[in-house]
C-alpha cells in the first residue's frame, strides 16, 4: 500500500505495509494534542522557509522546540513512568541480584 500526501503542491509518498498489526497502545489524549502542537510547529517552520527544511532543523524542532520538543516538553523521559531505562538506572539491581546469585552459590 503506498500513501500519498500533498503538502504545498508537492505529491508525498509513502510505502506502508498493508499487514501491521500494532500492538501499541492508544496515547493518551494530552500526548495527541502535544504531536499536533508539534506538527504545527514544524509546518510553520517549513512555510517560513518557502516549503522545505533540512533535516537537522526537522529534528532540532522535533526535539528541542521549547515546550514542544521531546526533551524540552516537560514529560518523564525515563525510568518506569517514562519512555525507557537507561542502564545507570537499572545498573544497581543488576549488581544486586548478580550479588545475591553469588553469595547463594558459595553457600
Amino acid at each position: 500500500m503506498i500513501l500519498k500526501t500533498e503538502y504545498h503542491g508537492r505529491i508525498m509518498t509513502q510505502a506502508k505495509p498493508s499487514n501491521i498489526n500494532s500492538s501499541l497502545p492508544t496515547p493518551e489524549k494530552e500526548a495527541l494534542l502535544q504531536c499536533e502542537k508539534v506538527v504545527d510547529h514544524v509546518k510553520s517552520l517549513i512555510n517560513e522557509q518557502g516549503g522545505s527544511i533540512g533535516f537537522d532543523e526537522y529534528m532540532d524542532a522535533v526535539l528541542y522546540a521549547p515546550g514542544l520538543g521531546y526533551y524540552s516538553a516537560g514529560s518523564r523521559k525515563f525510568g518506569a513512568e517514562g519512555d525507557f531505562v537507561t542502564a545507570p538506572e537499572i545498573l544497581s539491581s543488576v549488581f544486586s541480584v548478580s550479588g545475591l546469585s553469588m553469595r547463594t552459590g558459595f553457600n
